[in-house]
C-alpha cells in the first residue's frame, strides 16, 4: 500500500485547494504498465471517497493535458532567461548532506535527470535552492 495526496479545488478556502491523502495499492516496477496500474488504483480509491474525476498530472497520464502539465514538460524561464523544465529546477536545486545543489542538471533532459546517481547517493535531503531562493 502507498499514500499520495490528491488536490481538490475549493473556492471557499483561502488557498483555493483542499488536500486529501489517498491510500491505494502500489505496483512496483519501472514499466509504464506498472505505473499505470498504480495510477488506476489511486483513482479507484479516490472514487470510493467521492473524488472524481481525477486528472493525473504525469508523463504516464492517460490524458494529453495531464502529460502536458507534467514537471517533465512544463518549462520556466530562469537563470539568465533560459528555459528549463520544472523537473530540472526541482532536482538540480536539491541540497543533500554530501552534495548539491547540482546546477548542471538544469541543462539536462528528464531522462538524464532520472539516471543521475548523485540524487540517490548524496545522503539525506536537507534543503532546496533555486537561483536566489533557499
Amino acid at each position: 500500500m502507498a499514500q499520495r495526496p490528491i488536490f481538490i479545488p475549493d473556492f471557499f478556502r483561502e488557498n483555493l485547494v483542499r488536500e486529501e491523502i489517498i491510500e491505494f495499492d502500489w505496483y512496483p516496477g519501472m514499466s509504464v504498465q506498472q505505473k499505470r496500474k498504480s495510477i488506476k488504483s489511486l483513482h479507484e480509491m479516490a472514487l470510493t471517497r467521492g473524488i472524481s474525476p481525477v486528472l493525473e498530472i504525469s508523463t504516464k497520464s492517460d490524458e494529453t493535458f495531464g502529460i502536458e502539465l507534467s514537471a517533465f514538460n512544463i518549462r520556466l524561464n530562469a537563470c539568465n532567461d533560459r528555459s528549463i523544465i520544472v523537473e530540472a529546477a526541482f532536482q538540480g536545486g536539491k541540497i543533500f548532506e554530501n552534495g548539491g545543489p547540482y546546477k548542471d542538471l538544469y541543462n539536462c533532459s528528464g531522462r538524464q535527470i532520472k539516471k543521475d546517481e548523485r540524487l540517490v547517493n548524496s545522503g539525506k535531503l536537507i534543503a532546496f535552492q533555486f537561483e536566489d531562493l533557499k
